[in-house]
């Protein structure tokens, strides 16, 4: 809820500093690098710099293990000699970079960028992405963005898409609540034991 509050205190601050941020009208005629106009190396830079590929990475690193420990239990963590706030730190930089990378390859894509990104809608659906895919899995924002932008291309053709979108997540969130790779994942632990146990006797 701070993230949140904090996003609209930027947004009211991007909004009124229109000396800055072009007011209304925006920042336009904003593309990459030469060496960066072909869509393939976009793509390919985009997922490398875009953090996949580091965030990947990172959770298989002994700080990844660290953190994951500090998530599920914090004393225990402690207890084992990680310092939490040393590794809780560290994670919100990590994340405050690749948000930023990711803002930049944004705006790159489209070539302008304008106030309302910052809406309080925009949030919302980047916690609902992460809820519709998987919390604690990397694929998950994927699939969810995938996934909440095919439904919603489809929905927004109906007079109470928002209603009907709504209802369709809090679905979701009750039916599979670790997203859609988190419960398709345990689906596929659950058939794996099975035919273990099948196969033993």
């Amino acid at each position: 809820m701070l993230t949140l509050v904090f996003s609209q205190l930027v947004s009211s601050l991007v909004f009124q500093w229109g000396e800055v941020t072009g007011d209304d009208d925006g920042l336009v005629s904003i593309w990459p690098a030469k060496w960066l106009p072909d869509t393939t190396a976009y793509y390919y830079c985009t997922l490398a710099v875009g953090g996949i590929l580091i965030l990947r990475h990172t959770t298989h690193s002994p700080f990844g293990y660290a953190l994951r420990a500090t998530r599920d239990s914090a004393r225990q963590a402690e207890a084992t000699g990680i310092n939490i706030k040393n590794v809780q730190w560290m994670a919100f930089v990590i994340a405050g970079a690749l948000a930023e990378l990711a803002g930049e390859l944004f705006v790159f894509s489209k070539g302008s960028i304008f106030h309302d990104e910052l809406s309080i809608s925009k949030s919302f659906d980047a916690l609902i992405v992460v809820f519709l895919g998987g919390v604690k899995t990397l694929s998950g924002a994927v699939v969810g963005a995938a996934f909440m932008k095919s439904v919603k291309d489809w929905l927004t053709r109906m007079e109470y898409w928002r209603l009907i979108l709504s209802l369709l997540i809090i679905a979701v969130v009750i039916i599979a609540l670790d997203g859609t790779v988190g419960s398709l994942r345990k689906l596929g632990e659950r058939i794996g034991l099975i035919r273990e146990e099948e196969s033993m006797r």
